[in-house]
């Protein structure tokens, strides 16, 4: 089975639909921490495998 997410690579969520797909919730709590997850991945990701540099 393909997450929600995976299988519509080009559109983009906002904090609160990534909260119910991730969470399964219908109510947030804190929609804070959604930012806060996705710059920890970020964080980890570029320390495995570097961003391209664009300039």
């Amino acid at each position: 089975m393909v997450p929600p997410m995976a299988s519509t690579m080009a559109r983009i969520f906002n904090a609160e639909q990534i909260y119910r797909l991730v969470w399964n919730e219908s109510s947030p709590v804190d929609l804070r921490m959604v930012p806060v997850h996705i710059s920890n991945l970020r964080k980890r990701s570029n320390r495995i495998l570097p961003a391209p540099d664009i300039s």
